[in-house]
């Protein structure tokens, strides 16, 4: 959390209805869906700083516009698959990383 928030991020774990996470470039809020399962908390988290680093790479002109949202869903479940495959990722079942990383087989 504390690392975000060096860099205008505010991560915070709220109910969202239907949505899994967003991420407000006004305010900052990088926002999951507490009531969602923690696999899905996981991926949504890197789905939205994903968002967020396309956003601070657009406003400093390091890109002229974010990938598109198929692009970013895409690169989040991979980076998730491949923190576990690191064994950088802690906190899931084992029934939970083999739904994640089946698609490998």
């Amino acid at each position: 959390k504390k690392g975000l928030e060096k860099v205008g991020v505010k991560l915070v774990y709220k109910p969202l209805g239907r949505l899994k996470g967003y991420f407000d470039l006004k305010t900052g809020e990088l926002a999951i869906n507490s009531k969602i399962p923690k696999r899905y908390q996981d991926s949504t988290f890197i789905h939205e700083v994903l968002h967020s680093t396309a956003e601070m790479l657009k406003q400093k002109g390091f890109i002229k516009r974010e990938p598109d949202h198929e692009f970013i869903a895409n690169c989040a479940q991979q980076l998730l698959v491949m923190f576990i495959l690191a064994g950088k990722w802690k906190g899931l079942s084992k029934q939970e990383i083999h739904k994640l990383t089946k698609h490998l087989k």
